[in-house]
């Protein structure tokens, strides 16, 4: 196991993400890892990564017990099961948002027929403040054209410089690669659009092919200064790319790690 790059301001990993860790060595066969920063309205948060995982077959009793130990809200369980009986692959993530470490699942359906499609269901809670969770739903929309993408954009951005920065980033994609071949995914939570999540892999972009994008963001959003954090991780693939109301969140540098 390679395990996680050194987080980017020197800081140790909390112990939260130690067990994330953990939990994917004992629950996966093979896994690959992916950083992310993400700029919100007065911080930036580049302490997240995102592991994905093909599980073993016996690997219901790592997850229960490493969900155990990080405080998997029991409201969520019921939920959790369910998502489980229809997932093909398992994500694991973490955050820090403000310095609270936050954990979250992802249950990955395979994909079905049709134009609209939901593929992940997450799950997201904070292990040091019981009840503090939410749940949401990844719906993909195949094949939308490039007109739809920008229209959905458009309708979830509420902070113009980042509904711009989002905008010109997604058109340096479509300028490289197929509306269709970008995974384009809108997100819900209670029924309502929060976000959305475009895969850029194909369009081979960097991280830092989206500076300006984040400048715009953190700019607007008086979040503070991000072009250390570019620079540190320039060179990395630009995985995906998540824009809301009032965020963005620059996925980069996936690797593997199991």
């Amino acid at each position: 196991m390679q395990g996680l790059k050194p987080a980017s301001n020197g800081v140790p990993w909390t112990h939260e993400a130690a067990a994330l860790l953990r939990l994917a060595q004992r629950a996966g066969h093979s896994a690959g890892v992916e950083y992310s920063l993400k700029i919100a309205p007065g911080s930036i948060d580049a302490r997240r990564f995102l592991i994905s995982i093909a599980v073993r077959p016996d690997f219901r009793a790592a997850l229960e017990t490493g969900l155990a130990a990080l405080h998997f809200p029991a409201a969520l369980e019921d939920a959790l099961t369910e998502g489980l009986a229809r997932m093909r692959f398992l994500h694991l993530g973490y955050a820090e948002p403000q310095g609270v470490p936050v954990c979250k699942v992802y249950c990955e359906a395979a994909p079905q027929p049709g134009a609209r499609v939901r593929i992940h269901e997450s799950f997201k809670w904070r292990p040091r403040e019981n009840g503090i969770f939410v749940r949401d739903e990844y719906w993909l929309l195949r094949d939308p054209g490039a007109a739809a993408m920008q229209a959905r954009l458009d309708a979830i951005v509420r902070v113009d410089a980042v509904r711009t920065g989002a905008g010109a980033l997604l058109g340096r994609a479509l300028a490289r690669a197929e509306a269709l071949d970008l995974f384009f995914l809108e997100v819900l939570r209670d029924g309502v659009p929060r976000a959305c999540d475009i895969r850029l892999y194909d369009a081979g972009l960097t991280l830092a092919d989206a500076a300006d994008a984040a400048r715009l963001a953190a700019l607007a959003l008086a979040a503070g200064q991000v072009d250390g954090l570019i620079r540190e991780a320039g060179q990395d693939a630009l995985g995906h790319v998540s824009v809301g109301a009032d965020f963005l969140t620059l996925y980069h540098g996936a690797r593997p790690l199991l």
